[in-house]
Parts: C-alpha cells; structure tokens; sequence
C-alpha cells in the first residue's frame, strides 16, 4: 500500500479540495528533447518490496502518462520518505527509474 506524501514525508489526502494534495508529484519539462520528469512523493508500507514497487510504479506511470497525454516520460524519480508498519518511521531513499 502506498501513502502519498509533500516532499518533507507529510501524508496527502487526495480527496477534498486544496493545493496541498498536489504536492506530492512533480513534473519538469525538458525543452531539448520535448519529454517530461516526473518526482513523486510516498511513504510505503512496511514489507514492500522497495525493488520491485519502484520498477513497476515507474513503468506504469511512464505508460499511463504517455497515453493520456501523449508526452514522453523521461525520468521518474521515486522519493519514498517513510515506511510505514505501526508508526511510520522516517527515511530519505531517492530511486531514479
């Protein structure tokens, strides 16, 4: 299970309205080569497989995102600030897929 979070590992609701629930991804145009990076923020639950999770996550973000926009995905950076199992301990793994 995954928990998004704002670059400083604080949980997202992403129902409701506000900015804050779209702090946890960001995108940045590359104007050389027309294609986009996208970083995302989460916290995920203890026993995930860190590996595998970030490999497919990637994969279907680069998919989903290039059939609904049309736009080439570049990198997908994964930052997950914590793993959660009881209480959520804090960590900075950065994952560049």
């Amino acid at each position: 299970r995954v928990f998004f979070t704002t670059p400083k590992g604080r949980p997202v609701k992403l129902s409701g309205s506000g900015t804050e629930k779209l702090n946890f991804i960001n995108v940045t145009e590359n104007k050389n080569n027309n294609t986009v990076n996208v970083e995302v923020f989460m916290i995920l639950k203890f026993g995930t497989s860190i590996s595998w999770f970030t490999k497919e996550y990637a994969r279907r973000l680069r998919i989903e995102s290039e059939e609904i926009t049309g736009i080439t995905v570049d990198e997908v950076i994964i930052n997950i600030t914590g793993i959660r199992s009881k209480r959520t301990a804090k960590r900075e793994l950065r994952i560049l897929c």
